[in-house]
């Protein structure tokens, strides 16, 4: 502990609260900070909370030139426009210059996408020397450009013929940038992996791009001291919700309906198949009338929490939440969920299931299978005594101090 705190680490992502690589990224800075570490985190915005502690924004020179990158990727590559799905990464910022990069004992890449880092940029940062700890928020390192593969494993020899592009010259692009990274990537041994999920260590492990690089699983966190069990009753008092009916919580954010990662159609047929009379819906975000519409029980939009305490009460107002993503790493929201002690229904994809044990603290429908997903949702609601088998499963493998314990001992050189 004490030649730790000697030591400096800067996180660089794109947002400092926006997004779940950006929640997961400041979580890690926050913790590491709170236990003594010399944590710094640089970002190309803030986001929603305007003053964090120890995270700094790009200059207004950077941020102009960052602006300029985003309008310049949408314009010359269209399949990036749905942030999350495919990015290229040509024009970025360098920060290799900063005095808070050049110091740091010890670098994280988080999410760096949207004209944050171009890999050229990611090699200036590596040819500084320092241990470089790239944390996979998504398959974007070890792809040719999309965020997930889905079926398709050319990211193991060669991303050609990308099923997801359409066009040629993206299709050309995808390769190039594929080849560009195995050519940077290939040559600094201080360049280390993070996977928080088994998955994506796995993926990772067989890849052209990471396979012959130091990988180590280390998982997200959360505050499991501001997202605890609260009484039922009373949180759902709190927000004027129905205490006779089971709720459902999920996100509906317009943009999340048309990300075809999000599964937001299987979960719509799903709540069809239940009883309208016994449930109702319990929607992060602001008011949707698309939703209303195609769902037949009441829908009761929150609007925007911005801050977690609030949050965590939600989780204990609901009975049951619910995520149909079609991919994911390791989701906040369920992390967030379960240390509640709200069992958890989603897909048995990706990460998911090293959070979820079925028929335990949630349920793991089968993929892409709607029934089975309102099965979940039955059997999550009926499930009187879960919220401690809930708390318990997030407690054992995944407490705040377990996991920075994990990250003293990379940095130790102990793993």
């Amino acid at each position: 502990m004490d030649k730790m705190k000697g030591m400096r680490i800067v996180h660089i992502n794109l947002s400092g609260s926006n997004g779940g690589a950006a929640i997961a990224a400041y979580r890690l800075h926050c913790e590491m900070r709170k236990n003594g570490l010399d944590s710094k985190m640089l970002v190309a915005f803030q986001g929603i909370r305007s003053r964090q502690e120890g995270v700094y924004q790009f200059s207004i020179r950077k941020k102009l030139h960052h602006k300029v990158n985003v309008m310049i990727s949408q314009l010359l590559y269209p399949a990036s426009k749905i942030i999350g799905t495919y990015s290229f990464a040509f024009n970025g910022c360098d920060l290799s210059k900063e005095n808070d990069i050049r110091e740091a004992d010890f670098i994280y890449l988080h999410w760096i996408n949207m004209g944050m880092l171009s890999i050229y940029d990611v090699e200036r940062i590596l040819k500084l020397g320092r241990p470089v700890f790239w944390f996979m928020h998504d398959m974007w390192p070890l792809t040719g450009g999309c965020h997930y593969a889905f079926d398709c494993t050319k990211y193991l020899e060669k991303c050609i013929d990308c099923p997801l592009l359409h066009r040629k010259r993206d299709m050309l692009f995808c390769k190039f940038q594929f080849e560009e990274k195995y050519r940077i990537f290939s040559k600094y041994s201080n360049l280390k992996v993070i996977a928080p999920s088994t998955w994506l260590f796995h993926l990772a492990s067989t890849s052209l791009l990471f396979k012959n690089k130091q990988l180590i699983h280390i998982p997200n966190l959360c505050d499991i001291n501001i997202f605890k069990p609260m009484e039922k009753g009373w949180a759902k008092r709190l927000f004027n919700l129905s205490e006779s009916k089971k709720l459902i919580l999920f996100g509906a954010a317009t943009g999340g309906m048309k990300n075809i990662y999000k599964g937001w159609k299987y979960l719509q047929k799903a709540i069809l198949y239940l009883s309208a009379s016994s449930y109702e819906a319990v929607i992060f975000g602001e008011y949707n009338k698309t939703v209303e519409k195609q769902l037949p029980i009441k829908c009761n939009f929150i609007g925007k929490l911005y801050d977690e305490y609030s949050l965590s009460v939600l989780y204990n107002a609901a009975d049951v939440f619910v995520t149909p993503s079609l991919a994911d790493n390791f989701p906040n929201t369920i992390l967030e969920s379960l240390s509640c002690g709200t069992p958890v229904v989603a897909f048995n994809v990706g990460g998911i299931p090293d959070l979820i044990m079925h028929k335990s603290n949630g349920y793991l429908a089968r993929y892409k299978d709607c029934e089975d997903l309102k099965k979940g949702i039955e059997w999550c609601v009926s499930q009187y005594s879960i919220q401690e088998v809930c708390r318990s499963s997030i407690i054992k493998k995944y407490s705040p101090g377990l996991i920075i314990e994990k990250h003293k001992k990379l940095m130790y050189g102990k793993i």
